[in-house]
Protein backbone atom coordinates (compact mmCIF):
# COMPACT_ATOMS: atom_id res chain seq x y z
CA UNK A 1 0.00 0.00 0.00
CA UNK A 2 1.15 3.09 -0.97
CA UNK A 3 0.24 6.79 -0.03
CA UNK A 4 -2.61 8.01 -1.58
CA UNK A 5 -3.16 10.43 -4.28
CA UNK A 6 -4.31 13.49 -1.79
CA UNK A 7 -1.18 13.55 0.47
CA UNK A 8 0.67 13.52 -2.86
CA UNK A 9 -0.37 16.35 -3.73
CA UNK A 10 -0.12 18.34 -0.95
CA UNK A 11 3.74 17.19 -0.45
CA UNK A 12 6.52 19.38 -1.85
CA UNK A 13 8.63 16.54 -2.05
CA UNK A 14 8.13 12.87 -2.11
CA UNK A 15 10.83 9.98 -1.60
CA UNK A 16 10.32 6.85 -3.29
CA UNK A 17 12.59 3.70 -2.69
CA UNK A 18 12.48 0.75 -4.66
CA UNK A 19 14.24 -0.73 -8.03
CA UNK A 20 13.87 1.43 -11.06
CA UNK A 21 11.74 0.56 -13.11
CA UNK A 22 8.79 -0.80 -10.96
CA UNK A 23 6.77 0.28 -8.58
CA UNK A 24 8.20 1.54 -5.39
CA UNK A 25 8.58 -0.35 -2.22
CA UNK A 26 7.78 2.67 -0.12
CA UNK A 27 6.88 6.82 -0.08
CA UNK A 28 7.63 9.39 2.46
CA UNK A 29 5.60 12.17 1.51
CA UNK A 30 6.94 15.48 2.99
CA UNK A 31 5.07 19.01 2.70
CA UNK A 32 6.19 22.41 2.95
CA UNK A 33 7.60 24.00 6.02
CA UNK A 34 9.44 20.87 7.00
CA UNK A 35 12.12 21.60 9.09
CA UNK A 36 15.67 20.46 7.06
CA UNK A 37 16.99 19.34 10.50
CA UNK A 38 14.59 16.39 9.65
CA UNK A 39 14.71 16.19 5.85
CA UNK A 40 18.02 15.86 5.57
CA UNK A 41 19.21 13.32 8.09
CA UNK A 42 16.64 11.29 6.04
CA UNK A 43 17.67 11.94 2.74
CA UNK A 44 20.94 11.65 3.45
CA UNK A 45 20.73 8.35 5.72
CA UNK A 46 18.58 6.65 2.68
CA UNK A 47 21.45 7.50 -0.03
CA UNK A 48 24.34 6.51 2.26
CA UNK A 49 22.39 2.97 3.23
CA UNK A 50 20.78 2.56 -0.29
CA UNK A 51 24.78 2.05 -1.20
CA UNK A 52 26.30 0.46 1.80
CA UNK A 53 23.23 -1.55 2.97
CA UNK A 54 20.51 -1.66 0.12
CA UNK A 55 18.98 -4.71 2.45
CA UNK A 56 17.90 -2.66 4.88
CA UNK A 57 15.67 -0.18 3.08
CA UNK A 58 14.92 -2.49 0.11
CA UNK A 59 13.04 -5.25 2.65
CA UNK A 60 9.40 -5.91 0.42
CA UNK A 61 7.75 -5.54 3.53
CA UNK A 62 4.09 -4.32 1.80
CA UNK A 63 2.00 -5.74 4.36
CA UNK A 64 4.41 -4.48 7.18
CA UNK A 65 1.86 -3.76 9.99
CA UNK A 66 2.72 -0.44 12.04
CA UNK A 67 2.02 -1.62 15.66
CA UNK A 68 3.55 -4.98 15.53
CA UNK A 69 4.83 -3.44 19.05
CA UNK A 70 4.01 -0.53 20.93
CA UNK A 71 5.97 2.15 20.11
CA UNK A 72 7.77 3.75 23.45
CA UNK A 73 7.80 7.37 23.49
CA UNK A 74 10.78 9.75 23.35
CA UNK A 75 12.32 11.08 25.76
CA UNK A 76 10.06 13.93 27.98
CA UNK A 77 7.58 13.05 24.94
CA UNK A 78 4.09 11.31 26.37
CA UNK A 79 1.69 9.30 25.07
CA UNK A 80 -2.10 10.94 24.24
CA UNK A 81 -3.81 8.02 22.50
CA UNK A 82 -2.86 4.73 23.35
CA UNK A 83 -5.29 2.09 21.55
CA UNK A 84 -5.51 -1.31 19.44
CA UNK A 85 -6.04 1.32 16.28
CA UNK A 86 -3.46 3.46 17.06
CA UNK A 87 -0.68 5.59 18.79
CA UNK A 88 -0.58 9.16 19.26
CA UNK A 89 2.77 11.17 21.05
CA UNK A 90 2.91 14.42 21.42
CA UNK A 91 6.72 16.59 22.30
CA UNK A 92 7.05 18.34 25.41
CA UNK A 93 5.91 21.27 23.96
CA UNK A 94 2.27 20.07 22.19
CA UNK A 95 3.46 22.04 19.07
CA UNK A 96 4.59 18.43 17.34
CA UNK A 97 3.70 14.57 17.16
CA UNK A 98 4.48 11.29 16.12
CA UNK A 99 1.01 9.09 15.11
CA UNK A 100 1.06 5.04 13.60
CA UNK A 101 -2.22 3.73 12.82
CA UNK A 102 -2.60 -0.18 12.84
CA UNK A 103 -3.51 -1.35 9.13
CA UNK A 104 -6.64 -2.16 10.26
CA UNK A 105 -7.98 0.93 11.68
CA UNK A 106 -10.25 3.55 9.75
CA UNK A 107 -8.65 6.05 7.52
CA UNK A 108 -5.22 6.28 6.79
CA UNK A 109 -4.29 2.59 7.35
CA UNK A 110 -0.70 1.49 8.31
CA UNK A 111 0.73 5.12 7.86
CA UNK A 112 2.87 6.59 10.19
CA UNK A 113 2.98 10.53 10.53
CA UNK A 114 5.19 13.20 12.08
CA UNK A 115 4.11 16.82 11.90
CA UNK A 116 3.32 20.21 13.71
CA UNK A 117 0.80 22.05 14.60
CA UNK A 118 -2.31 23.32 12.94
CA UNK A 119 -1.41 26.62 12.83
CA UNK A 120 2.56 25.94 11.88
CA UNK A 121 1.62 23.06 9.68
CA UNK A 122 4.05 20.39 8.34
CA UNK A 123 3.74 16.85 7.79
CA UNK A 124 6.09 13.73 7.18
CA UNK A 125 3.85 10.74 6.22
CA UNK A 126 5.55 7.19 5.40
CA UNK A 127 3.58 4.43 4.08
CA UNK A 128 3.31 1.60 5.99
CA UNK A 129 6.15 -1.00 4.11
CA UNK A 130 8.46 1.86 5.81
CA UNK A 131 11.25 -0.14 7.42
CA UNK A 132 10.59 0.46 11.47
CA UNK A 133 14.44 1.16 11.34
CA UNK A 134 13.84 4.06 9.22
CA UNK A 135 10.70 5.21 11.47
CA UNK A 136 12.58 5.21 14.56
CA UNK A 137 15.81 7.52 13.42
CA UNK A 138 13.03 9.46 11.82
CA UNK A 139 11.25 10.31 15.42
CA UNK A 140 14.97 10.55 17.05
CA UNK A 141 15.76 12.98 14.76
CA UNK A 142 12.54 15.07 15.36
CA UNK A 143 12.53 14.68 19.00
CA UNK A 144 15.83 15.91 19.55
CA UNK A 145 16.01 18.44 22.07
CA UNK A 146 19.73 20.06 20.63
CA UNK A 147 18.48 23.79 19.62
CA UNK A 148 18.69 24.59 16.11
CA UNK A 149 19.70 28.08 14.41
CA UNK A 150 17.25 30.32 13.19
CA UNK A 151 16.61 33.84 11.88
CA UNK A 152 14.65 35.50 14.68
CA UNK A 153 11.56 36.76 11.97
CA UNK A 154 11.43 32.80 10.70
CA UNK A 155 10.02 31.89 14.10
CA UNK A 156 6.56 31.80 14.21
CA UNK A 157 5.42 34.25 16.57
CA UNK A 158 2.75 31.95 18.61
CA UNK A 159 6.03 29.41 19.00
CA UNK A 160 7.42 32.01 21.14
CA UNK A 161 5.94 31.45 24.28
CA UNK A 162 7.95 27.88 24.38
CA UNK A 163 11.34 28.83 23.11
CA UNK A 164 14.36 30.36 24.54
CA UNK A 165 16.39 32.16 22.90
CA UNK A 166 19.81 32.75 23.14
CA UNK A 167 22.89 33.77 20.75
CA UNK A 168 24.34 31.24 18.11
CA UNK A 169 27.21 29.27 18.94
CA UNK A 170 29.25 26.09 18.48
CA UNK A 171 27.21 22.58 18.21
CA UNK A 172 23.89 23.76 17.53
CA UNK A 173 22.03 21.78 14.60
CA UNK A 174 22.42 25.04 12.10
CA UNK A 175 21.60 25.44 8.18
CA UNK A 176 22.35 27.93 6.09
CA UNK A 177 20.97 31.44 6.73
CA UNK A 178 20.96 34.00 4.66
CA UNK A 179 23.81 36.75 4.71
CA UNK A 180 23.37 39.87 7.13
CA UNK A 181 20.66 38.33 8.75
CA UNK A 182 20.98 37.78 12.65
CA UNK A 183 20.66 34.63 13.88
CA UNK A 184 19.73 32.94 17.16
CA UNK A 185 19.01 29.55 19.07
CA UNK A 186 15.52 28.22 19.41
CA UNK A 187 15.17 26.10 22.33
CA UNK A 188 11.90 24.24 23.20
CA UNK A 189 10.37 24.69 26.78
CA UNK A 190 8.15 22.31 28.64
CA UNK A 191 4.41 22.72 27.56
CA UNK A 192 2.44 25.11 29.95
CA UNK A 193 -1.23 25.27 28.75
CA UNK A 194 -3.80 24.09 25.86
CA UNK A 195 -2.52 23.88 21.87
CA UNK A 196 -3.78 23.80 18.69
CA UNK A 197 -4.58 19.97 17.72
CA UNK A 198 -1.68 18.22 16.09
CA UNK A 199 -2.18 17.46 13.08
CA UNK A 200 -4.46 18.85 10.09
CA UNK A 201 -5.86 16.29 7.70
CA UNK A 202 -4.80 18.51 4.75
CA UNK A 203 -2.00 20.56 5.22
CA UNK A 204 -3.82 24.37 4.18
CA UNK A 205 -1.25 26.42 1.72
CA UNK A 206 0.38 29.41 3.60
CA UNK A 207 -1.08 32.67 3.31
CA UNK A 208 -0.77 35.24 -0.07
CA UNK A 209 2.07 37.80 0.30
CA UNK A 210 1.05 41.21 1.42
CA UNK A 211 2.38 44.08 -0.01
CA UNK A 212 3.04 47.38 1.24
Amino acid sequence: MLIDRSLRASADLVVEVGDPGRSPLWQAVITKHTPQEFLAPLTQNLARELRDRPDLVLDDATARPALQTAWAPADGWTVEVDRPGGQLHAAPTGLCGFAALDPGSDGRAGYWFFGGSAEHRWLITLSPATPASVVRRLYADVADPAPVQRAPRALPSSHLGHLTITPAAAGSRTLPMPSGLATAIARMKQRSGPTEPLFARTPASPPPPRHR
